[in-house]
């Protein structure tokens, strides 16, 4: 019997390897690196009492949807998880962020290439146009739009990237990250030569001062770049790849050795070898 409580236990040590191996194939499927707001494409139309499109400040101000910038509007808060800080007149200010209803807070980077989540502009007729893209696919993008002239509630269509069409004006970057910021740099006076010999402590006084003031200023630089650094570090990847590491190691440690004294000819014992 005890040639049996053997194999039991080998058998109880392959299936905790298997499942540990599941775990570690399930965790490396993922993208330890993967943002946390990865990217969401919308591919069917708004529901009519999704209070993000129906009762934002286009849809509740200037008319509700089929409209551009009503639409466009409640999909960039869709995006960003909160209300976005966009021009709140006609289309054709959002690009430039010009007119009486221009967003002082509209700080979104502006560009001619497309990204996710973009807003494409457009200064077409009297109001412009808006549309959000969607996915990038080679020199094709797709955009969601709502259409108050054709009366299209909401579609979404595809366009050459190199030819958006007239009065194309550029993209808005809901999702890039703010340029960080500058610092000021800390600048100290000259010393001017003294010709006379009285006040010579004076200048090599002043003179220590100035290299001190620089030496300071320098360190507070180089601690101001390294704090800038520092916060910069997303320390959650570190942690997800040393817990994959863990994984893998017990999977080595404990299940390869049983499963190759398993497989091993002789290595089963059985009642009468006894």
């Amino acid at each position: 019997m005890q040639g049996i409580v053997i194999d039991n236990m080998k058998f109880r040590r392959i299936i905790t390897a298997l499942f540990l191996s599941v775990v570690l194939g399930i965790m490396l499927g993922i993208n330890a690196f993967a943002d946390d707001e990865d990217f969401i494409p919308r591919t069917t139309a708004p529901a009519f009492d999704d209070s993000i499109y129906s009762a934002n400040f286009f849809a509740l101000y200037v008319t509700s949807m089929p409209n551009c910038t009503t639409y466009a509007y409640g999909r960039a808060w869709e995006i960003l998880g909160h209300e976005p800080d966009l021009c709140h007149g006609s289309s054709v200010h959002w690009f430039p962020n010009d007119g009486v209803s221009s967003n002082p807070n509209d700080c979104y980077e502006r560009g001619d290439e497309p990204q996710l989540g973009a807003i494409a502009c457009w200064d077409l007729g009297s109001y412009g146009h808006v549309a959000v893209v969607e996915s990038i696919d080679g020199d094709t993008v797709t955009i969601s739009e709502s259409d108050s002239v054709r009366q299209i509630y909401w579609h979404t269509r595809t366009c050459n990237i190199n030819d958006m069409g007239s009065g194309f004006q550029g993209y808005i970057y809901l999702l890039e990250k703010p340029p960080e910021p500058v610092f000021a740099e800390v600048t100290t006076a000259a010393v001017l030569p003294v010709e006379t010999t009285s006040i010579t402590t004076t200048v090599v006084t002043t003179t220590v001062t100035a290299v001190a003031a620089e030496t300071t200023a320098a360190t507070i630089e180089i601690t101001e770049s390294t704090n800038t650094e520092s916060e910069n570090i997303d320390p959650m990847p570190v942690v997800r790849v040393m817990f994959l590491i863990i994984i893998a190691a017990v999977v080595v440690v404990r299940g390869v050795p049983a499963i190759i004294k398993c497989c091993l000819p002789g290595s089963r014992r059985s009642e009468y070898d006894e």
